[in-house]
């Protein structure tokens, strides 16, 4: 092992964004040992105070401890300790990454040189193609290549089902498999396995159309809330979003519908595809035979009367202009028209009273407005 791998092996973990996602990841790099210092956006940093106030971060369920991690007051902090960091944040990823982009001048080697992100890799989760909107952020600052992070990994969702309540971490289960996505596609050797040593569970990789086509939160999560309303204005939050929410007919064949999508649109793109409960089967191990009967049973998911209690949940508002805009254009831009995912969108835009069509992660957002389709492949391949 070179003395580079074994530093990132053994070096502090940066988690910018204190949501359950984050804390997770926080707790069970600690439960193995590993340095972990947060920050969170002083708009978004409630989780983050009621820990310094506790002094510690306890975590129940699958992980039970009290852990210590270290505080950043900014982003610069984080990147200046660091050499690894998770993103980890449902909203304002576009205004994070410039934050980041504006501390590489003060990036220095011991020697005084600036060496910006270079030694950097960062980790998003979930990815919804932030390694693109980086890129895209990197190319309009006229960031050098040299200067870069060394890797930018998308993740497909979070690897554990976790909540924080009332000060304390609650892990809920974890999955069995993650998918990723990098850029480069294809990492070096030392790259892949610092990146794999952060997770309890097996790392698939992928290259990015791939990983976008692997994301299934945006095929089940806007349904959830477009198909259940009532229950979502009447349950106080007292219900479970897949066993009541997924199963009814309303809702089962409206999301096998989009997954239909999901699946021609990787078959465009020229990618290998696992219909929706293959996906889960491999996400969390199981061997359920269909979708409705995954949502019916699955453990992880109906252990707690938890589901939204109203419409303002990322489950419209980061899934659908996040998740289904960008993979309804990229179809639209190749000439598959995925109907049942212009659906979702509109809906979730009338109740909401957005416009995400417009105003989601566009195709101009991720860098590939004006490419024809076939430029399109070779960008996400």
């Amino acid at each position: 092992m070179t003395a580079n791998q074994q530093d990132l092996m053994t070096a502090k973990i940066g988690i910018l964004g204190t949501g359950p996602a984050g804390l997770a990841i926080a707790a069970k790099l600690m439960e193995r040992g590993r340095k972990v210092v947060l920050w969170a956006h002083p708009d978004h940093s409630k989780n983050l105070n009621q820990i310094k106030s506790d002094g510690v971060l306890t975590s129940r369920g699958a992980i039970e401890g009290q852990f210590h991690p270290e505080f950043a007051q900014s982003v610069a902090d984080v990147l200046q300790s660091t050499q690894i960091c998770f993103i980890a944040i449902s909203y304002g990823r576009t205004a994070l990454l410039k934050q980041i982009v504006d501390c590489v001048p003060d990036l220095k080697n011991e020697r005084g040189d600036t060496v910006g992100l270079s030694k950097h890799i960062f980790i998003t989760i979930p990815g919804n193609l932030t390694s693109l909107i980086a890129t895209g952020i990197f190319e309009e600052a006229g960031l050098h290549q040299s200067l870069r992070p060394s890797c930018l990994v998308d993740v497909n969702s979070a690897p554990d089902a976790s909540r924080f309540v009332n000060n304390v971490l609650v892990i809920k289960g974890s999955k069995k498999n993650i998918a990723v996505g990098s850029i480069p596609t294809d990492p070096p050797v030392e790259i892949k396995d610092a990146v794999n040593a952060l997770f309890t569970m097996q790392v698939e990789w992928f290259d990015i159309a791939t990983l976008m086509c692997a994301q299934i939160n945006p095929v089940i999560h806007p349904i959830v809330m477009l198909e259940n309303q009532t229950l979502i204005e009447q349950s106080a939050g007292k219900w479970r979003p897949y066993q009541q929410g997924m199963t009814h007919d309303d809702a089962h064949e409206r999301i096998l519908a989009v997954d239909r999508d999901r699946i021609r649109l990787a078959k465009g793109l020229g990618k290998p595809v696992r219909n929706l409960v293959g996906q889960l089967n491999f996400n969390y191990g199981t061997g359920y035979d269909t979708f409705r009967e995954f949502a019916d049973k699955s453990v992880v998911h109906n252990k707690l009367l938890e589901g939204p209690i109203s419409l303002n949940h990322r489950f419209l508002k980061q899934d659908v202009p996040d998740g289904c805009v960008p993979q309804y254009l990229i179809g639209k831009a190749l000439g598959i028209e995925l109907e049942a995912y212009k659906s979702v969108i509109e809906d979730a835009s009338r109740v909401t009273g957005e416009n995400y069509l417009a105003d989601g992660l566009t195709l101009e957002k991720i860098g590939l407005d004006g490419l024809t389709g076939e430029e399109i492949v070779d960008r996400l391949s």
